[in-house]
């Protein structure tokens, strides 16, 4: 007899992705919400003893660059304390069940070529630190055909608050607020949809695929093409590079082609990513 998904376990659903994919996943699969504390390890682990799912989405985590900087006890405890809480209690009460661990493309540098998933994995910052011991600690501690890791790059989404730099870059242009560009004129990023992601982490349970997979668009975009998208579309003035002022060209842009070897296909660009965020906060 094949090994039938019907209950899903999630961590993370009042996030932005956690959200969204509820609302994709409840029309397939019975979805059993995380709603205690993710450092308390009797929460956890009641929560999977008590529904005993098929696949587990793990998605809570500090993002926040700047709150996880600020607060370093906190991230550590949620960030990686949270997902060693996951990876006892399913060892414990229900070691048949896959898990989807979110992770990020911060586990990477910065390089000028296309990243892949055998590329040299040098966190950029505490949150990505933090991601990567967590899937190292996963992957060594848990079984590893039952173990799926997305690494995601860039998103953004018009509920995503304004810490983040899309939403941070909208809301000061809309209100001609200053922001000093010289800040982002030599870094290109690769940002995918939160709808893709969505997709990406389905495909995966459809498939009870395991690995470690990059979700992102493979096509990088300057920073300060994002801020004159804005502008045009708010009308008002554009920038332009002053390249006497750049450094160090700073890349963080993935290689998908592990994932769509698998038949899974990208559809959103950055464009349509900003025309739907300019279409629900303008």
């Amino acid at each position: 007899m094949k090994y039938k998904i019907y209950k899903v376990g999630l961590t993370g659903s009042t996030g932005v992705i956690g959200s969204v994919l509820n609302n994709r996943l409840k029309k397939k699969y019975k979805i059993f919400k995380f709603r205690g504390d993710i450092r308390n390890k009797k929460d956890v682990f009641q929560w999977i003893e008590k529904y005993k799912f098929d696949y587990l989405i793990h998605l809570a985590a500090k993002v926040d660059i700047k709150e996880v900087n600020k607060n370093k006890s906190l991230a550590y405890q949620v960030n990686f304390g949270g997902t060693r809480n996951i990876v006892e209690g399913l060892k414990k009460y229900n070691n048949k069940c896959m898990i989807f661990f979110a992770s990020t493309s911060h586990v990477y540098n910065f390089s000028k070529k296309k990243i892949n998933e055998n590329s040299l994995k040098k966190p950029i910052t505490l949150y990505g630190q933090l991601k990567l011991k967590s899937e190292n600690y996963l992957i060594k501690n848990y079984d590893k055909s039952k173990v799926c890791v997305g690494r995601i790059f860039s998103f953004t989404h018009f509920k995503q608050n304004k810490n983040f730099f899309v939403p941070s870059i909208f809301d000061k242009i809309k209100n001609n607020m200053f922001y000093d560009v010289l800040k982002i004129q030599n870094e290109y990023r690769d940002f995918v949809s939160v709808d893709d992601i969505c997709r990406a982490i389905e495909f995966f349970i459809e498939k009870k695929i395991s690995g470690i997979f990059n979700i992102c668009n493979g096509k990088k975009i300057h920073l300060t093409s994002i801020v004159n998208f804005f502008c045009f579309n708010l009308n008002k003035v554009k920038i332009k590079k002053n390249y006497k002022t750049l450094k160090r060209e700073k890349f963080l842009v993935g290689n998908n082609q592990k994932i769509k070897k698998l038949g899974f296909n990208f559809k959103s660009n950055i464009y349509d990513i900003l025309n739907e965020f300019i279409e629900n906060k303008y």
